[in-house]
């Protein structure tokens, strides 16, 4: 597995700057639990493939050049920004991870998919968080002052660090994707052969409602179903595209096993 590739590039780059002197207590100590997390999360990945896989193989993750030795001076700048783009590499394997997992039903792996996403997506925004107060004392160590004119700056009560967190948090929020612009949940192709699938369903169809209830997410959907005994009969409303929708009657027929 690629990933297994990934996480020990991450753990041997943050070792490899190991004796990298950090002025910001946090940003060291959160590079150096990131580390033991990703040796933990490697373990854990190759304890699965060893359950699943006789000779698992591990070929060169893209971002172990990112993450080798710098031949010129080290800066915090180039460094973070070196972690960032992997982690968020890593965020993005591991986000194609659990749609392969949960489309073709690994509840081992959706759940280690699930943990290692959050894990990487949390380093990633922890470190833009840090990053414009480690800049700043990269640059005052410099001999770098401030030269903003803002009111604050002007006075000596410098916020450069306090303003860069501020915007790229506020980028952060601004990113979330557009809702989809069709009420309900999209369905994706349903299987060969189910209730669905035999009622017509196609991919691109939103279901809108349950038993006469308007849903917005999946978890709307989730609920609803198990709100009924499996072998109940329930209905489910879909539209496609602009035509009017539909009610379908569905019986639930299974679930996750307790626990």
């Amino acid at each position: 597995m690629a990933l297994v590739a990934t996480e020990r590039a991450i753990e041997e780059g943050l070792g490899r700057q190991a004796d990298l002197t950090l002025t910001h207590t946090r940003l060291h100590s959160s590079l150096e639990a990131i580390q033991a997390q990703a040796g933990i999360q490697r373990r854990n990945l190759e304890n699965y493939l060893g359950q699943e896989a006789a000779q698992p193989t591990e070929p060169r993750s893209p971002i172990a050049p990112l993450l080798a030795d710098f031949s010129s001076p080290l800066k915090v700048s180039s460094l973070l920004a070196a972690y960032g783009a992997a982690f968020s590499f890593a965020v993005m394997e591991y986000s194609v991870l659990i749609a392969f997992a949960l489309r073709l039903y690994d509840p081992a792996l959706r759940a280690l998919a699930r943990k290692h996403l959050n894990s990487y997506a949390k380093a990633a925004r922890l470190l833009t968080h840090l990053l414009p107060g480690a800049v700043v004392e990269e640059l005052d160590l410099q001999r770098l002052a401030c030269r903003c004119i803002c009111p604050m700056c002007s006075i000596g009560a410098c916020g450069c660090t306090a303003a860069g967190r501020h915007w790229i948090h506020e980028a952060w929020s601004e990113a979330q994707p557009l809702p989809d612009s069709q009420p309900g949940v999209e369905i994706s192709p349903p299987r060969q052969g189910s209730q669905l699938a035999r009622a017509g369903v196609h991919s691109g169809d939103h279901l809108v409602g349950v038993d006469g209830q308007s849903i917005n997410t999946f978890l709307d959907v989730q609920k609803a179903i198990r709100q009924h005994q499996v072998g109940d009969e329930l209905v489910f409303r879909v539209r496609r595209g602009s035509e009017p929708p539909r009610d379908i009657q569905v019986r639930h027929v299974s679930d996750y096993p307790p626990g």
